[in-house]
């Protein structure tokens, strides 16, 4: 691979293998392959003047990229194969990135990149691979979901659920597992999603002197490219970083496009050819997103000068995960490495206050967790209150029927009730104090992420928590009040027996 940290491909995927087969179809006509690194791209007839019959343009666009070809072709499979090897051997973090337009999977290429070409490098190195971690993340418009831990909700025991959410991660021994791990969980995780797609892979191996080194590969795999706009603007903008199209999604692989200490990633825009053979109106807006990606990148690293590739501070997208850092010595004692992998999994959970501003700026996974943890207070003590409220109205309207049925008056209350009255009136105040200082905590969360540098982000998510908890307490008060109807008919029955 070049010494370019970025680099752009695009595969035209030919299921058949018969590249033949195109010379005389209207794709050929429209899309011609001039080489491993350029393609003509006949340009569309004017929509307006453009008639029933009428011949196609003339002119064609003339588009440059790193590579592009089939998918199968040799030059196009050293694309991913440089990447990894660049990574492993100057122990470097990676990144790579799959565009397409229709949700399909291509798990030969998962295959390919995670298991045959890590085999084949590690055999190369002399170096053998000691574990692979790895973590798999739906990336919504404004949330990031952990599929590994999505089945933590569904589970009925309490135990079970907290087990499950535990478990975020799947730590595998050998890239045989990696591999079938690849089809048969990921496979059935694919279906269940309804985002992009974020791997983390992390890589740990040995040399030959049995010293343990650490690399991660960030995966992203982003669907229905020919119509979003925010991947667009992220390639328009990026030689003058004012994007005002952001989504969780493009502040995840901007964090690849630091050009003063950029990863090396590896662009990729898959095209499937259809049983059509032609060049449809979507395939012409991805060549045309490649174009810009190509183009911009370029731009923008003439703009940087002594630009140094070189490993970031942090393992993962700072802006999608918190914390494994990545040391700038990647060569460490076993003893060192393995405390680490253990310390990296400890719980660490500081509020947004309590970080410092360096921290709490980039870290967009924290602020996700504050709004959860205050959420779950929130709706933690809204139920508590809402419970002992209405259960001191129930008693306060038994003790009056039952007056009123005995006709005893309420200052003769026998000396039993008037002390369940007063402990419940009590525990009632507690639960109301605990709830309004909750709520007054998530609103001032809510103030704090409006001043923040993901406002634009994390508003859209607030607002969809705060109408989920107005929903909440709207259900709730109708089900205490559902509540002390039946026991109010229950205690007038007993009273008239």
């Amino acid at each position: 691979m070049s010494n370019k940290a970025h680099r752009v491909a695009v595969a035209f995927t030919d299921v058949s293998r018969k590249s033949a087969i195109y010379a005389d179809s209207r794709f050929d006509s429209d899309v011609k392959i001039l080489d491993n690194h350029a393609l003509l791209l006949r340009l569309n007839n004017n929509q307006q003047t453009r008639k029933v019959g009428s011949l196609p343009a003339r002119y064609f666009r003339h588009l440059e990229f790193d590579a592009v070809g089939y998918e199968y072709e040799p030059h196009m499979v050293s694309e991913t194969t440089d990447l990894l090897d660049e990574m492993f051997r100057t122990k470097q973090n990676s990144s790579f990135v799959r565009f397409i337009v229709p949700r399909i999977n291509n798990l030969n290429l998962l295959r390919r990149i995670l298991v045959a070409d890590v085999d084949k490098i590690m055999t190369s190195m002399r170096c053998r691979i000691k574990s692979i971690t790895l973590e798999y993340y739906d990336v919504r418009k404004f949330d990031m979901v952990n599929m590994l831990a999505e089945g933590a909700s569904r589970a009925r025991s309490p135990s079970m659920r907290r087990t499950l959410q535990a478990i975020t991660s799947r730590t595998m021994q050998s890239t045989r597992e990696l591999f079938q791990w690849l089809v048969t969980e990921y496979s059935a995780l694919r279906g269940r999603s309804i985002g992009d797609d974020f791997i983390d892979v992390e890589f740990v191996y040995s040399d030959c002197n049995l010293r343990l080194h650490q690399v991660h590969l960030a995966l992203f795999q982003v669907f229905g490219c020919d119509t979003r706009t925010d991947v667009a603007s992220l390639f328009e903008t990026l030689a003058s970083g004012k994007n005002l199209n952001r989504t969780l999604l493009t502040d995840c692989i901007k964090e690849c496009f630091d050009f003063k200490r950029p990863l090396r990633a590896l662009l990729l825009f898959e095209m499937p050819l259809n049983r059509e053979r032609d060049c449809p109106e979507w395939m012409r807006k991805m060549l045309r997103l490649a174009d810009s990606a190509y183009t911009n990148i370029s731009k923008a690293l003439d703009m940087c000068s002594d630009v140094v590739i070189a490993a970031p501070k942090q393992s993962l997208l700072s802006v999608c995960k918190t914390g494994r850092s990545a040391s700038s010595d990647p060569v460490r004692p076993v003893s060192q490495l393995k405390s680490r992998m253990i310390s990296q999994y400890k719980p660490v959970a500081p509020t947004i206050a309590e970080l410092p501003p360096a921290t709490s700026t980039y870290d967009l996974e924290r602020w996700y967790k504050e709004i959860d943890n205050k959420v779950s207070e929130v709706r933690h003590s809204m139920d508590k209150f809402y419970m002992a409220m209405y259960e001191n109205k129930s008693l306060q309207m038994c003790n009056q029927l039952r007056y009123a049925e005995g006709g005893q008056d309420e200052d003769n209350e026998c000396h039993g009730d008037s002390q369940s009255v007063h402990s419940k009136a009590s525990h009632e105040a507690d639960a109301r104090d605990q709830y309004n200082e909750d709520l007054a905590n998530f609103r001032r969360l809510e103030s704090e992420v409006e001043h923040s540098c993901f406002a634009s982000t994390l508003k859209v998510y607030v607002a969809k928590k705060s109408y989920e908890l107005a929903k909440a307490e709207k259900e709730l008060k109708q089900r205490e009040i559902d509540n002390l109807r039946l026991n109010v008919i229950s205690c007038i029955k007993m009273e008239t027996l």
